[in-house]
């Protein structure tokens, strides 16, 4: 695996994206990455599992850390900022995929794919 980007770096990344796509989910990502790290989100597993339910063939763009809280009841398609072992075994074990948001720019996914998660 690469080395982790560090915020400022994606922040880079993610302003640029914005400037070439439509939809303003990378942009709006940039400026919540931008805050004090502290006003990032932190997503329990149940919460981001019923908004997968809710919300099938979604990928999830999380704004902050996903925690292990919870069990993974639908199969979670995620990128994160960060997420704790626990949360990432059990994403696995429900068939799931997970990854920093960094590796999302290699995907090919259409920005109406996405949703992001606060």
């Amino acid at each position: 695996m690469n080395k982790k980007k560090t915020t400022k770096e994606l922040i880079q990344i993610l302003e640029k994206k914005a400037e070439k796509g439509k939809n303003n989910i990378y942009s709006a990502l940039a400026k919540i990455l931008s805050k004090p790290r502290k006003s990032i989100a932190k997503v329990n597993l149940w919460k981001l599992s019923k908004i997968a339910e809710k919300n099938t063939g979604k990928t999830l763009i999380v704004c902050g850390k996903i925690l292990a809280t919870g069990n993974a009841s639908a199969k979670i398609n995620a990128y994160a900022f960060e997420f704790s072992e626990n949360a990432a075994k059990k994403i696995n074990e429900a068939k799931g995929k997970i990854n920093l948001i960094e590796e999302l720019f290699k995907e090919k996914i259409k920005e109406e794919k996405l949703l992001l998660v606060k």
